[in-house]
C-alpha cells in the first residue's frame, strides 16, 4: 500500500536527495515536515502533495487520488480506490493499444515508444517504464 513514505522515498531516489530535510527544501517547507507527517500520522495538503509527487515522478492526480483514500473511510475510501482503478485500467489499455499500432517489436519483446519500454512478459502481460510512475492497482 502507497503512503506519504512511499512518494518520500520515490522522491528520494529520483532526486538524489540524502535526507527527508533535503526534501523538504526542495519543497520549500519546514525541515520538519516530513518527519512531522511519519510521527504525528498527519497528512499533506494537496499542493504539497502534487510537489512531493512532481519530485517522485509520480502523476500528480494519481497522488491526489491517494491522497483523498487516505483520508477518507468506509464507502468514499472504496469509491476513491475504484476511481484509482478504472484510471490505472484505462491508462494501460490506451498505452498498449497506442504501443501495438506503433511500435516496433524488437526480438527481445521490447517496445520503444515516446521515450517509455513496454516490455511483454512471458505470461502475457506488459511492465511499462517510463519517465514517471504509474503504480499498479491492478496486479
Amino acid at each position: 500500500m502507497r503512503d506519504v513514505h512511499f512518494y518520500v522515498k520515490k522522491a528520494m531516489e529520483r532526486s538524489g536527495a540524502k535526507s527527508e530535510r533535503q526534501i523538504c527544501l526542495m519543497m520549500g517547507m519546514a525541515d520538519n515536515t516530513i518527519t512531522n507527517y511519519r510521527k504525528r500520522n498527519v497528512l499533506p495538503n494537496e499542493e504539497t502533495m502534487m510537489k512531493l509527487a512532481q519530485i517522485a515522478g509520480i502523476d500528480v492526480f494519481i497522488a491526489l487520488l491517494d491522497l483523498n483514500i487516505w483520508r477518507s473511510e468506509g464507502q468514499a475510501q472504496a469509491a476513491y480506490k475504484n476511481i484509482l482503478k478504472k484510471i490505472s485500467v484505462g491508462i494501460v489499455a490506451v498505452y498498449l493499444t497506442l504501443s501495438a499500432a506503433q511500435a516496433q517489436a524488437s526480438p527481445s519483446g521490447r517496445f520503444y515508444e515516446n521515450g517509455c519500454l513496454l516490455t511483454s512478459t512471458s505470461d502475457g502481460r506488459y511492465i511499462i517504464t517510463s519517465g514517471y510512475v504509474i503504480p499498479c492497482v491492478i496486479c
